[in-house]
């Protein structure tokens, strides 16, 4: 959502979120909250740094359409010899 409203993304290591943000994030290990913070004020004070991620986000929210979703599943549900409907 952030990404989707060209908002710089700081976000946790944890789970499928570093495949998701790919590198349109800053990501910090989940229980590091001086990380965090850091991340946080670095992204606030470094206008270049915040103008690549909005960039690098719109990008990556731009793969993530429905179109493509039904695409990746019809073609995997082939691999496995199953038949999409």
């Amino acid at each position: 959502d952030a990404m989707q409203a060209r908002v710089p993304v700081v976000a946790s290591e944890a789970g499928s979120i570093p495949e998701v943000a790919g590198d349109a994030a800053v990501l910090v290990p989940t229980d590091d909250p001086t990380a965090l913070a850091e991340a946080l004020q670095y992204v606030l004070d470094d206008d270049v740094a915040r103008t690549r991620l909005v960039a690098a986000g719109t990008r990556r929210v731009a793969s993530f359409t429905w179109e493509a979703t039904a695409a990746s599943m019809a073609s995997l549900y082939r691999r496995l010899g199953g038949s999409p409907t």
